[in-house]
């Protein structure tokens, strides 16, 4: 089973980044509205499985609501002088009630530096139509964790498939994954086809990761 499974099946919300001033600039604070490799804190109401929130897990990245980012502002001279940021602890999301029993726990949302490259060892198939881009979230997660990420267009057929199955599982050190948004790849090219797909994947022992992106 590869890791952070949950970061691709419940819907994103609201968002900022907050990232501190770097090199020998002055002070300061940037708040950005897409995730990178720089933010030190994520911003949001609370803790969801989201793709854009795995990036910030993996990332170690602190969760901290909207509140936090008032008081960094209302002390503004203190972070002048000093940098002191306000304690995390009083300001912490709320836990969304789409999550499991395991990931209602703090520890879980912690910055925890075992998650960096968390997913050098795997590549990725994703499903998907020549017209319809990956979402970028699920692409900056896979890349961020060290993975590879490499599309299929569904429309390609049997044989396509079975071609890229067996060119992901023939590299070295690392495992394939296949992901699918289910329902929308059955839509695009009738249930079917689609099974004749799902069929070669079980020939070649792999397993289908269903998602739902919507």
């Amino acid at each position: 089973m590869f890791p952070l499974k949950h970061a691709f099946n419940w819907v994103n919300m609201f968002n900022l980044f907050f990232i501190p001033s770097i090199d020998n600039r002055p002070p300061g604070i940037s708040i950005v509205y897409t995730s990178n490799e720089h933010i030190t804190h994520h911003i949001l109401p609370t803790y969801i499985a989201t793709p854009s929130v795995a990036s910030s897990l993996i990332s170690a990245a602190q969760f901290v609501k909207f509140e936090w980012l008032l008081e960094v502002l209302k002390n503004e001279a203190l972070l002048e002088e000093n940098f002191i940021l306000p304690n995390i602890s009083k300001f912490r999301p709320t836990f969304s009630p789409s999550l499991g029993p395991s990931q209602k726990v703090f520890k879980v949302w912690e910055p925890n530096e075992d998650r960096f490259n968390i997913f050098a060892e795997y590549r990725f198939l994703v499903f998907g139509e020549k017209t319809r881009e990956i979402e970028s979230d699920l692409r900056d997660l896979i890349k961020r964790g060290g993975g590879f990420i490499e599309t299929f267009d569904v429309a390609g057929g049997v044989a396509k498939l079975h071609k890229a199955l067996t060119r992901g599982r023939a590299k070295e050190n690392q495992r394939l994954v296949v992901i699918a948004e289910v329902k929308d790849m059955q839509a695009a090219i009738g249930t079917d086809e689609f099974k004749k797909l799902t069929d070669e994947i079980e020939r070649c022992n792999i397993i289908l990761h269903s998602v739902d992106w919507s």
